[in-house]
């Protein structure tokens, strides 16, 4: 039964492996003492950067032959971010407008996750994705 606790993380090890799924391997270890495997879709491991404050489910499994005993780690996923921009999903244009702005949100949480960017600093580096992104937007409403 996966425990949700609290720490930050120590160290990040990454495994060079990569799943069927794209997913790429991690040993994470926290400043509370737990290590385990961790996934993530990014290479780097973003997600578990060190030094940043991580909630999360830890849960002992056994190997399949039954001989050692390991911990699975899995990041609790947060519902949204703190800027969540909503457009209407009508057609082609609008759309677009909504991929771009969804990229323009991914994009800034990785980088408030890697370089460990403030909640005061986020929206500077949220805007200046989205500015690109409005910029390949307009570009799609000239060409109509």
């Amino acid at each position: 039964m996966a425990e949700t606790k609290t720490s930050k993380v120590k160290e990040l090890k990454h495994l060079d492996r990569q799943d069927n799924y794209g997913n790429w391997s991690h040993v994470v270890t926290f400043d509370n003492g737990d290590s385990g495997f961790c996934n993530t879709k990014d290479k780097e491991g973003a997600t578990y950067a060190e030094g940043k404050e991580l909630t999360y489910q830890i849960e002992e499994k056994t190997s399949k032959d039954g001989t050692k005993k390991y911990y699975t780690i899995k990041a609790e996923r947060k519902m949204g971010g703190p800027y969540v921009p909503r457009t209407p999903s009508k057609g082609a244009n609008e759309f677009k407008a909504e991929a771009s702005m969804k990229a323009a949100e991914l994009a800034s949480n990785i980088i408030a996750i890697k370089e460990g960017v403030s909640i005061e600093d986020f929206p500077k580096y949220y805007k200046a994705f989205l500015n690109q992104m409005w910029g390949s937007i307009d570009q799609v409403y000239a060409k109509q």
